[in-house]
């Protein structure tokens, strides 16, 4: 799982948490003045895998980060979602899982 959160702070009265799941890949900046989040499709999506060097699978998918003035990110993973709530920066997340331990 991978875990992306906005600060809440004088301009935001709310943080907004994004999380990936089963994530294969990732090719991002670490901070972000704004961000939209699309999925890839087609040659775009085939191009993004094979530099990671990942076949396609119908169970991920290519996502593609943009933020004003940046080269565009990527993640490969199953599924994104988002939560926005008024936590602090520091508070858990809505998506903490417990942590699973197989034998």
């Amino acid at each position: 799982m991978l875990l992306l959160r906005s600060p809440k702070g004088d301009q935001f009265s709310t943080r907004v948490d994004i999380v990936f799941v089963n994530v294969q890949a990732t090719c991002m900046r670490t901070d972000f003045p704004d961000l939209e989040i699309k999925r890839c499709t087609g040659a775009k999506e085939a191009e993004v895998l094979n530099n990671f060097g990942l076949q396609a699978e119908q169970d991920v998918s290519v996502f593609v980060l943009k933020a004003t003035g940046m080269p565009d990110g990527y993640i490969v993973a199953a599924d994104v979602g988002w939560h926005e709530d008024t936590k602090e920066f520091s508070d858990k997340s809505h998506f903490d899982l417990p942590i699973m331990i197989y034998s």
